[in-house]
């Protein structure tokens, strides 16, 4: 249970109920806002930093932070395109290798059209930047068996 303040309401914490996670295009829309900033404005925005910061509401250590990383937050954008370009065409086709490799299941797929689904489902909530666990894609992949 949370403390009360002398008022009777919910004191605000530093802790998990705080902090907020920001998704690898959010934080490389701000670093290029950051960067335009800089560049175009030598002399006339006198705090990039800042100014990248209010206009997306969030902190400007935030924004330093992750200017500090940026070449990592640039290639981890890379790679994980380069990832998902890379099987795009096994998950199309259920009988190739690679999807074999990939797929649940040892040996041959027993529903390829519900795995498809379900593979399509687990990257629009990571995007959004959701957690997917394990037990709801097994009861997902029984719902997509049930509906075909």
């Amino acid at each position: 249970m949370r403390k009360l303040t002398k008022a009777g309401l919910q004191k605000k914490t530093r802790g998990a109920d705080f902090r907020k996670r920001y998704t690898l295009n959010f934080k490389l829309s701000v670093l290029n806002l950051h960067s335009q900033l800089e560049s175009e404005g030598r002399g006339m925005v006198p705090d990039p930093q800042a100014t990248a910061a209010r206009k997306y509401n969030i902190s400007h250590t935030l924004v330093c932070k992750w200017a500090q990383v940026e070449k990592k937050l640039r290639d981890a954008m890379k790679s994980s395109k380069a990832h998902l370009e890379k099987y795009k065409h096994a998950m199309k086709a259920s009988n190739s290798k690679t999807a074999r490799s990939m797929c649940l299941t040892k040996g041959r797929v027993a529903f390829p059209e519900c795995e498809v689904e379900l593979k399509e489902d687990f990257d629009i909530k990571r995007k959004v930047g959701l957690r997917v666990a394990s037990r709801y894609l097994r009861l997902k992949m029984k719902c997509l068996v049930k509906d075909k």
